[in-house]
């Protein structure tokens, strides 16, 4: 019976072995084919749907529609102004006449100049003499001091100018950061999609590895603790995969979210490139950001406006005053030449004593305007700093994703070989399985890395601006506004 016994073990052995062998092949020639089902959805697809869905796209949008009225509101009203007043002057004493009364004003302020013209014509009637008295003025008014010939209007023109600007870079800047929010999750979701099937791969493989060893233990060539070794890795494995499945669903939730998808298929993410393919070189682009990017013109936009507010109230110091000049003419009835005609010229002048407002607004502009400069300064060195920073990162990335590949060579020639000792009985199951686990954490980090690379550059292309341009979001905007 011994010997009976003996053969069997050498048989049941061999076949256990051949079976692990088949196994672990699939840990050399990777994950089987997805079989995951659902409509595919490639990155492109998946910006495009965005653009047209997401109100987080309109919402930006709708800031640079605005903006453009907000900043209007800091000039003077030229609009034309018509006054009509009416009143009836009723005499409590019977020798006094009552006067009804009446006048029309037409004004205009021109502010660029800062001139203001007004023309008045008035019309009382006298209720005991039934007779009438009419005039008719003109009065044109001429900063000289402040503001003098609208030059505070000029500069708030200025200011308002700079601000559009500003805010029209601020505009394109958040759609810019969004957009690249919306592409590192889709890498994300493609990375978390990966791992879910990489890993249910392992998990199928592994059950399968321990109802052989099961089979095995019944033949008595495997010991319970090879089983619940083989067990414990399976419930290791299916606890990783719950964990990856949350987070792809997780993931899905939000990209279906962001293309506002409530239809009942499930999405699947394409294996993505990069976004916007770019050849990258430090120098160049750094030149080219420092010259031309947006975040550089906002920072020279913010310093150039704080130097006109101080200009501002700079010219608000002065006294306020105004050349005049005029013409009245008086009379009875509709002739206007019967009465008082006159021509004036003249000047008025105010001066505010002990009035510490407008030195404080001043000196509180002066202030602003170093603090900016300092600011503008510091956030330009930042900003270098952070680019030279995420260049050494991407490169470092991508040097470690050329080095993941190689491992993952490595990983497979050496479960090969281990795969072949096993079968020829010269090594142990636990180096074979050592040896599969290295390949799978191999092939885990090549897939992050690869990911992770694409996201960097993508945060290059966003840091210098290079990720989207005006005619983009003007392509983004005829589709939110028709």
């Amino acid at each position: 019976m011994a010997c009976v016994r003996t053969k069997i073990s050498i048989k049941d052995a061999n076949v256990f072995r051949y079976k692990t062998i088949l196994i672990l092949l699939v840990f050399m020639l990777g994950p089987l084919p997805v079989i995951a089902s659902g409509q595919i959805l490639q990155l492109d697809e998946f910006i495009r749907r965005v653009c047209e869905s997401d109100q987080t796209f309109e919402e930006i949008l709708v800031d640079e529609l605005t903006a453009q009225y907000q900043t209007q509101l800091n000039l003077p009203v030229d609009s034309l102004v018509l006054s009509v007043k009416g009143e009836y002057n009723l005499s409590l004493k019977t020798e006094e006449e009552d006067e009804p009364q009446g006048s029309i004003t037409l004004s205009k302020l021109f502010p660029y100049s800062g001139t203001g013209i007004g023309v008045e014509c008035a019309l009382s009637r006298t209720s005991i003499t039934s007779s009438s008295y009419s005039k008719f003025a003109v009065a044109v008014t001429q900063p000289i001091a402040e503001n003098a010939f609208g030059y505070t209007n000029r500069l708030l023109e200025k200011i308002s100018g700079l601000e559009m600007d500003i805010a029209r870079h601020q505009v394109v800047e958040a759609y810019e950061d969004y957009l690249a929010l919306l592409i590192r999750t889709y890498y994300n979701w493609y990375a978390a999609f990966a791992h879910v099937q990489a890993e249910k791969t392992t998990c199928r493989e592994n059950r399968k590895l321990l109802k052989d060893i099961r089979a095995r233990q019944k033949s008595k060539i495997a010991n319970r603790t090879d089983v619940n070794k083989i067990h414990l890795k399976v419930l290791e494995k299916e606890a990783t995969l719950l964990e990856l499945e949350k987070t792809y669903a997780n993931l899905s939730s939000v990209i279906k979210q962001a293309i506002r998808d409530k239809s009942v298929p499930i999405l699947i993410p394409e294996k993505p490139g990069f976004y916007r393919p770019h050849e990258m070189d430090f120098e160049r682009d750094y030149r080219h950001f420092t010259e031309t990017s947006r975040t550089y013109q906002i920072l020279e936009l913010i310093e150039k406006k704080a130097g006109k507010e101080v200009s501002k109230y700079a010219n608000q110091l002065l006294p306020s005053a105004d050349l005049l000049l005029g013409c009245a003419a008086e009379g009875s009835g509709q002739s206007l030449g019967s009465g008082k005609n006159e021509i004036y010229a003249g000047i008025s002048v105010e001066i505010p004593f002990m009035a510490k407002h407008e030195a404080w607004q001043y000196e509180l502009a002066k202030a602003d305007l170093k603090k900016k400069q300092l600011t503008v300064g510091n956030k330009k060195q930042q900003l270098g700093t952070d680019l030279i920073n995420l260049y050494t990162e991407i490169q470092t990335t991508k040097k470690r994703l050329d080095i993941a590949g190689e491992k993952v060579e490595l990983a497979q020639i050496v479960l090969k070989d281990e795969t072949g000792y096993y079968g020829q009985g010269r090594t142990s199951l636990n180096d074979l399985i050592l040896a599969a686990d290295n390949l799978e954490e191999n092939r885990y980090k090549k897939i992050y890395l690869a990911m992770h690379y694409y996201i960097l550059m993508n945060e290059w292309l966003r840091m210098t601006d290079r990720l989207i341009d005006r005619s983009e979001m003007h392509k983004s905007k005829s589709a939110v506004y028709p």
